[in-house]
Formats: C-alpha cells, structure tokens, sequence
C-alpha cells in the first residue's frame, strides 16, 4: 500500500508549510501505475507536474492520527491505458479509485494542510517517508502535484 503523511520541510519555497505527501510505487499496483501516469498528463510548471481537478484529485481523511488518502482519476484515462474501468470502485462525476495510502498524521498538522494541494512522489512500497525523500532528485523526480476534491455538490452523479 502506498504512503501518506504531513509534513514540513517539503516545499523548498516554504519549509514552514505544512504539506500532505503521498508515496506510490508505479510497479506496485496496476491503480498505483494509473496514479503515477497522470505525470504524463500534468501540467509542466515549477519543478512539478500539476494534475488538474478535471483529470483527478486526492481526497484524505483523518481519523485520530490515521491518515487515509484515496487517489481518484478520471474513467477515461483509465480506459485510455487500457486499464479496465471495472476493476476500480466508482466515485461520484466519473471519476474511479485507483490507489489508496495510509499513515499517521498530527492532526494540527493535517489541519493546516488539508485545504492544500497533495504532493506525490514515486518510493518503493513501504518506504518511510524519510527513505521516500531521501531518493528524490529535484533534477530528475518531479513530483506530482494533485488538486483535493471538488466542494461537495460539484460532481456530477453526487
């Protein structure tokens, strides 16, 4: 399963900033390969790829200090990596549930970062976040950077 936690230190802009990161492994899963594809799909800028909300999201969710993030991609990128839609639960506007991360979070921390934007990194499953961060190469690994979810009643199908 990939991996989810808050951190700072993240953002070399703002160190300070509280910031929701998510690990996945592309060769981990068929929904994790799905989730690091977006890549392709992102928005050049920074030093990252931004994935638009009409492409997909990453809806989290704290409880004590387990932190679950679920990734959601549109039905028709799935379909258009030959991946078949039907293996993957549905969310509302036709969008699918392709992967999900857990962790721990501080709550005070997820609180501040929550209305933010998620950073995705690729890390072999089961890195920690530590082992996750020390492999990147700000040169050659671009995260990806994911919208939340849409405000309730902006989905189609909700």
């Amino acid at each position: 399963m990939a991996g989810a936690w808050v951190r700072r230190g993240v953002n070399p802009d703002d160190p300070g900033e509280a910031v929701l990161v998510v690990t996945i492994d592309p060769g981990n899963s068929p929904g994790e390969a799905l989730a690091a594809g977006m890549g392709d799909w992102g928005h050049e800028g920074d030093g990252a790829f931004y994935i638009v909300r009409t492409d997909g999201w990453i809806a989290t969710r704290l409880d004590g200090t387990s932190l679950t993030a679920e990734v959601h991609i549109a039905e028709h990128y799935v379909r258009e990596q030959d991946a078949d839609p039907a293996g993957y639960p549905p969310s509302p506007g036709g969008y699918l549930r392709v992967a999900t991360a857990t962790g721990e979070a501080d709550p005070a921390l997820y609180a501040e970062a929550a209305e933010g934007g998620i950073v995705v990194f690729h890390a072999p499953h089961g890195s920690t976040f530590e082992e996750a961060m020390a492999r990147q190469d700000p040169e050659e690994d671009w995260p990806l950077i994911w919208a939340p979810p849409p405000p309730p009643g902006e989905l189609a199908g909700e």
